[in-house]
């Protein structure tokens, strides 16, 4: 539109030969405007291909670096969070340790306490039973052998025949030796 108007404007101003043709001027210069024209527009489309281009690509730069941006965030929370859980776990799996260990040393000490208290505190008063049995017989024995040798009360005695120190026996064999007539 632009170069028709151009045109009109020429043939207007420029002197028109006999033939009715234009100067050669006017069309070289028609031709240039038609050129520059052409010219003009290549221009505007490549500024918008590069233009668009040019978006395009920062568009994706942006697009990309968002997404990295998002998808480090994500790992890293995905990291920390599997970091506290196990943090968490490892806790709870020491406490239940503990609690376990606890649990095993008291039930541990409850059976030493029984098997003491039902076993050995029974076979200790036994064995101090014999023993204080034992000890009390040997007393009396000793005790026994002991008066008998020394009086005349008859028990284990040579002189319980009645007569004094005559000596012999009794007529009715009453003399004890431990206790035991003879």
């Amino acid at each position: 539109m632009l170069t028709r108007w151009l045109l009109k404007l020429c043939n207007h101003l420029m002197k028109r030969r006999p033939n009715g043709r234009r100067e050669p001027q006017c069309r070289d210069k028609t031709k240039q405007q038609q050129q520059q024209s052409g010219n003009s527009i290549v221009v505007v489309i490549v500024v918008v291909v590069v233009v668009v281009v040019v978006v395009v690509v920062v568009v994706v730069v942006v697009v990309v670096a968002v997404a990295v941006v998002v998808v480090v965030v994500v790992v890293v929370v995905v990291v920390v969070v599997v970091v506290v859980v196990a943090v968490v776990v490892v806790v709870v799996v020491v406490v239940a340790v503990v609690i376990v260990v606890a649990a095993a040393a008291a039930a541990a000490v409850v059976v030493v306490v029984v098997v003491v208290v039902v076993v050995v505190v029974p076979v200790v008063v036994e064995v101090v039973a014999v023993v204080v049995l034992l000890v009390v017989v040997v007393v009396i024995v000793v005790v026994a052998v002991v008066k008998g040798n020394s009086s005349n009360s008859g028990y284990g005695s040579c002189h319980c025949d009645g007569d004094g120190d005559k000596g012999g026996r009794s007529k009715n064999h009453n003399c004890l030796v431990f206790g035991i007539k003879q």
